[in-house]
């Protein structure tokens, strides 16, 4: 279920067949999920769909937790494609948003390098919809290592920053040669920042762009990864969005690294309902459950699949 708070519960007993993240009862949580995947699918599909009309073909007692889990989705699809949303705009659109969302008060900031005491800042090494990630010398070890910074503004602290820390709870309890290990989780400017193992050869999304490897080197390849997403599944984690962009590949390209725990989930958690968004992947890659929108049949096989 999303768990951002709904609008105007705020201080409420939850009462029976409630959902206690939301207050909503069971079966407007289940609208809601269902609804949020169906507004997250024609955003990752290049659409750009208005929060008003998925208001507009819901239940008028769905209306206030299906506006506050579409504010920040919207707001966070916004920035992916380089925009700055504007609070004043947000506020004119839903009157009823109040002070629920932290933040809107102000336009997001433009995403920044992050700066830490024990890290020397080197470079920039990309960005995406949730993360910018930067290369860095710890001056404490003198070794290099990735840092990752969460984007979004303010607002991402009331929505996303819970599945930003995911991943590092995620990763942390994860210790494999063929899955980045995550050194310590700080903070910069007032946003989590993960270091993370710096790994210096480039995606296996940029390995395929320059041409298929050969058959003997493929295998190799899948077999680490395997054994890898094995590993995870034995600690109770889900990765859920296997695709070349979230493996990285050491120097000389042999020996891959499974990155980007943002979607992982607990295996015990898998059944229930869960997140918005959570249950979404990469279209090309994700299994049918997800594509359907069905959170409680993501297991294993779902990574599986992607492997596949």
């Amino acid at each position: 279920m999303p768990d951002s708070q709904v609008l105007g519960t705020a201080g409420r007993a939850t009462p029976p067949g409630r959902d206690a993240d939301t207050g909503l009862s069971l079966q407007a949580g289940l609208r809601v999920e269902r609804r949020c995947h169906a507004f997250e699918r024609e955003w990752r599909g290049g659409l750009a769909p208005g929060i008003e009309s998925y208001l507009a073909d819901s239940p008028p007692e769905d209306r206030a937790g299906l506006l506050a889990a579409l504010l920040p989705l919207e707001w966070e699809y916004r920035i992916r494609r380089g925009e700055t949303p504007d609070a004043g705009e947000y506020r004119r659109r839903f009157p009823e948003v109040g002070s629920h969302f932290a933040g809107l008060d102000s336009p997001a900031p433009a995403p920044r390098l992050p700066e830490l005491p024990n890290y020397e800042v080197i470079r920039e090494l990309g960005r995406g919809g949730m993360g910018l990630v930067c290369l860095a010398n710890d001056r404490r070890l003198d070794r290099p290592v990735a840092l990752k910074v969460m984007l979004g503004g303010e607002l991402a602290s009331t929505e996303l920053r819970r599945r930003f820390l995911a991943e590092a709870r995620s990763a942390a309890r994860l210790r494999h040669p063929n899955i980045v290990q995550i050194y310590e989780v700080a903070e910069a400017a007032g946003l989590p920042v993960l270091v993370l193992e710096y790994v210096a050869g480039g995606t296996l999304k940029q390995r395929l762009a320059a041409g298929r490897p050969p058959l003997r080197e493929a295998a190799g390849l899948m077999e680490q990864l395997a054994l890898a997403v094995h590993h995870a599944h034995e600690n109770g984690v889900i990765h859920r969005d296997l695709k070349p962009q979230n493996v990285l590949l050491a120097p000389g390209g042999l020996v891959p690294k499974l990155a980007d725990f943002g979607l992982a989930k607990a295996v015990s958690e898998a059944a229930g309902l869960t997140r918005t968004g959570e249950a979404l992947g990469t279209p090309a890659y994700m299994a049918p459950e997800q594509f359907a929108g069905r959170p409680e049949l993501i297991g294993p096989p779902t990574d599986v699949y992607g492997l596949g």
